[in-house]
């Protein structure tokens, strides 16, 4: 038998629904804010978040296909042909043809690059780890909750475009 959820109403008043809005963008602001400071190897290679994570990607799977980055990423063909594009136009990538497939690597350049955005990555993650043990088990539980249930409702809200 499936159990219902029971909805609850909070009796949100338009102020309180405001508040929550205001928080969720600041939240967001400073996460992406404090990724960005811990990690000056973006700026220095003018490459941005998205740009550093497709170069992720193949860099742990050489020979990968646009059409595989966009399926793994659940972004939108041309907008990976984009970023594609622009890395090409920054020398971080080697393209091979097979037939009509093009197959992706990235230059020892962009590899490095990765290398330097892993290490960042992991002190920017240790210093995260200070804001979660100021948090108790329970509130920390909570907050995760919180966070899987949003994701959840955000995705259905938003359900991936067809490629």
């Amino acid at each position: 038998m499936k159990e219902e959820k029971e909805k609850i109403n909070l009796g949100m008043t338009s102020r309180e629904i405001s508040d929550f809005y205001m928080k969720q963008m600041e939240y967001a602001r400073l996460v992406i804010r404090t990724s960005r400071r811990h990690r000056p190897m973006l700026d220095e290679a003018g490459i941005t978040e998205t740009e550093v994570t497709i170069l992720n990607i193949i860099d742990q799977a050489p020979g990968i296909t646009s059409q595989e980055i966009a399926r793994e990423t659940a972004t939108t063909k041309g907008a990976v042909a984009q970023i594609i594009k622009s890395l090409d136009g920054k020398g971080l990538l080697i393209r091979e043809r097979e037939g009509r497939m093009i197959h992706l690597s990235v230059t020892e350049k962009a590899h490095e690059l990765v290398l330097r955005d892993r290490q960042e990555g992991f002190e920017w993650r240790r210093r995260t780890r200070q804001f979660i043990d100021d948090l108790s088990a329970e509130d920390f539980r909570t907050f995760m909750k919180v966070m899987d249930r949003m994701i959840l409702l955000m995705r259905e809200a938003e359900p991936e475009q067809e490629q």
